[in-house]
């Protein structure tokens, strides 16, 4: 049994209030077609606590004091049919074995075990479907089948006239919580998470030494597909990859990646692969041809200049605010430098906000099971606690003159504070260094 699941429960128990229930509804198979599935992918919340990975399970964590903690599984029973088709299943016994739970039960008999859990608890701590984001889950109908479950049964014992026994008075939003659990990450997750960044950031160089023109943008993708799977990232890309040369780079979620690449465009990768169930978000942009022209240069060391000194604000004490806010002024100073924006002073063009035609989002966003993982922004300060950021600057244009049309440039990494490790930049950022890797293939 992994102690950091131990852990991480123990931290959720002692935000819940005393004669407390969690119920945490894991992901079920979802169909892609008529006779074909998606990949399957575990519920985070569920994986977070338990490690367990498996479709159509539940985990509830049972409080009554601190001193008194349960924590029990529903999930699929073995079944020597289905396993021929599917795969193994471990079953109750072998995951409360395995998983170390207090007990389990076959998910089939949730309905009626349900009842003997919510009595005598006054809180339940549980995300309603409006709150709850996971579409899949909703279109398969399993989190609403058990919702549906759950409020019954709470329904059914307020209309009882008589009854020896009190309930949950209210039902307090799960999610509020894990935002506060998930945003500090502990020895196993930056393990995992520099992993997944090590595995990526090799594959970028590998498909960095393969770009040339004549190669379509799947071509690319299909480097990094290959070395993500070839490493042990089994769930191949963390999401969906953005291969985009010339024009299509100017589209924040372009995902077709089908053009052909062209000398004297550049190609803006946006990538990373899931490992462990962890994710890596890294970007770069590079010329076709190996050779940044004179203006791509200059945009490109802006934008690079962005992201350093937008890290160099992230410190203990400070906003994360403050580091986006730095990223800003030196994308404004060097765009009024090549006179892409009106000469003034820095303060009056950020308030002026002309920038933003080409700079449109945050600085940064946290990183963790998922690549936009949970957490609460607002007024957060870098402390003691372990946060991973991806910090990403970018420069876009396709509404000026025609000499800046259609230049985009993205940089990010992957950045772990407090303690500052990067974990995402073993892959070329400068200037030279980027053409050298190209260059050297081809030349």
């Amino acid at each position: 049994i992994n102690i950091h699941y131990k852990q991480r429960k123990n931290r959720l128990v002692k935000l819940m209030q005393d004669n407390s229930l969690a119920i945490i509804i894991g992901n079920s198979e979802y169909y892609r077609t008529e006779s074909g599935e998606y990949n399957f992918r575990v519920n985070n919340n569920l994986f977070y606590f338990t490690g367990f990975d498996e479709p159509d399970s539940i985990l509830i964590i049972s409080k009554t004091n601190n001193r008194n903690v349960k924590s029990y599984l529903f999930c699929r029973e073995k079944d020597e049919l289905a396993e021929t088709w599917t795969g193994y299943r471990y079953g109750t016994k072998i995951a409360k074995k395995q998983f170390g739970f207090d007990n389990t039960y076959d998910i089939l008999s949730f309905e009626k075990n349900i009842t003997k859990f919510l009595k005598n608890k006054q809180n339940l701590y549980f995300d309603l479907v409006p709150f709850y984001n996971n579409t899949n889950n909703l279109t398969n109908g399993f989190y609403l089948k058990i919702q549906n479950i759950i409020l019954k049964t709470l329904d059914d014992f307020s209309k009882l006239s008589k009854r020896d026994f009190f309930i949950p008075n209210q039902i307090i939003a799960l999610q509020n919580l894990m935002q506060k659990l998930r945003i500090i990450k502990d020895d196993e997750e930056i393990k995992l998470l520099k992993q997944a960044a090590d595995i990526s950031s090799n594959a970028y160089k590998a498909m960095l030494q393969k770009c040339h023109a004549g190669l379509k943008e799947s071509n690319l993708e299909a480097e990094l597909s290959y070395y993500f799977r070839n490493n042990d990232a089994a769930f191949n890309h963390a999401y969906s990859p953005i291969v985009a040369s010339g024009k299509n780079a100017c589209v924040l979620h372009y995902n077709q990646n089908n053009k052909i690449l062209e000398n004297g465009e550049l190609v803006l990768v946006d990538a990373g692969c899931e490992y462990n169930n962890y994710a890596a978000d890294i970007t770069r942009t590079f010329p076709v041809s190996g050779k940044f022209s004179q203006l791509q240069k200059d945009i490109y060391n802006i934008v690079l200049e962005a992201q350093k000194n937008a890290i160099s604000y992230l410190k203990i004490g400070e906003s994360y605010i403050t580091s986006h806010k730095q990223a800003i002024y030196t994308l404004i100073g060097g765009l009024i430098d090549l006179k892409i924006l009106p000469k003034t002073d820095l303060e009056t063009a950020y308030k002026e906000g002309k920038w933003q035609l080409f700079y449109m989002h945050g600085t940064s966003h946290f990183l963790g099971m998922d690549v936009h993982d949970i957490g609460l922004y607002k007024n957060l300060k870098i402390n003691n606690d372990f946060y991973l950021l991806k910090v990403e600057t970018i420069t876009e244009n396709n509404e000026q003159s025609q000499e800046y049309l259609d230049i985009y440039y993205c940089i990010t990494d992957n950045n772990i504070y407090t303690f500052m490790v990067d974990v995402g930049s073993s892959i070329v950022e400068y200037k030279n260094e980027v053409e050298k890797v190209i260059y050297t293939i081809e030349k």
